[in-house]
């Protein structure tokens, strides 16, 4: 240890309010989105919860959170805290599982279709080249994807191309094309099937008024094809259940593609196509041990041409 770490440390103890503790209830508070959640409603660790953190304000002599009605939930210095209060933590757990003999836990988080279709599949392959490791899997949209790396509530994403912030890297995995399907049944012969004629049918799709909506609207306008929704659901693994026992059409994954569902093109379907990368916190990376290996072998076994 340098001189001047030595003064920066015996500086930033010479106060007294920091614990383990006291940083791990303003995990919980961030994570909860307030201290009132946090404490689950109940008043008395709510006050507790509160103190601890009004002990951090002075500790950092900072301000940690703020009032929103009847909750307190953090400022911006509150939630950089608690990322990096995240990354002690799970430092520390980290090595006194390794030490102990206990597996590590990696947590990924990414949307509905990319878990279904990408990470799934290839599970397998991945707890073989990772045997030590518990895999924690989570549904999050694309925004809420970076925010986590931000924070260090997960150590990876997956992402579609956007606006990738300072402080989160990428690695490209490929892309993700899709094709008009319809259920498949006797009187359908794939090889005949036109598209407008496959527009034709009962649309199943996604509801609210997304970026698929809107192409699907734009493309049957300008040919004058009846868009007739019949079933609108939340994700697109749920249309493909749905379009399985269904004889209407939807707008998929190539990856979606199985026994009972006939695929067809369509000239408007390229501009669609998404390009898919892995995104980690750069800071994450250089402190938890094991993510630049689990960051190779998630890059090898997810990419696809």
């Amino acid at each position: 240890m340098s001189d001047a770490q030595r003064v920066m440390h015996e500086e930033l103890f010479s106060r007294g309010g920091l614990s383990l503790e006291r940083l791990k209830t303003l995990c919980e508070v961030a994570d909860r989105g307030g201290i009132s959640k946090a404490a689950d409603g109940d008043p008395v660790r709510q006050s507790q919860f509160s103190r601890q953190l009004r002990e951090l304000e002075i500790f950092f002599d900072i301000e940690l959170t703020r009032r929103r009605g009847r909750n307190a939930e953090l400022t911006p210095a509150g939630r950089e805290l608690a990322a990096l209060s995240r990354e002690i933590l799970d430092s520390l757990a980290g090595f006194s599982s390794e030490h102990r003999g206990e597996m590590a836990s990696m947590r990924l988080g990414t949307g509905d279709s990319l878990l279904q279709w990408l990470v799934l599949p290839r599970l397998s392959r991945l707890r073989a080249a990772i045997p030590d490791t518990v895999f924690s899997f989570r549904n999050l949209r694309g925004e809420e994807v970076i925010t986590q790396l931000q924070e260090s509530q997960i150590d990876f994403g997956i992402v579609a191309e956007s606006a990738i912030p300072d402080g989160i890297k990428t690695a490209r995995l490929g892309v993700m094309r899709y094709r008009l399907f319809v259920c498949h049944h006797p009187g359908i012969k794939s090889t005949k099937l036109g598209w407008q004629d496959v527009m034709k049918r009962p649309y199943v799709g996604l509801e609210g008024e997304g970026r698929q909506m809107r192409a699907i609207r734009a493309v049957a306008e300008r040919h004058g094809l009846p868009l007739q929704p019949s079933v609108l659901c939340s994700s697109l693994p749920n249309v493909a259940m749905v379009l399985g026992q269904h004889d209407g059409f939807a707008i998929l994954p190539e990856a979606a593609h199985r026994p009972g569902l006939v695929a067809v093109e369509a000239p408007f379907l390229p501009k669609l196509a998404r390009t898919i990368f892995l995104a980690w916190s750069e800071r994450r990376l250089a402190t938890r041990d094991a993510m630049p290996r689990w960051r190779r072998i998630l890059t090898a076994e997810l990419t696809w041409v």
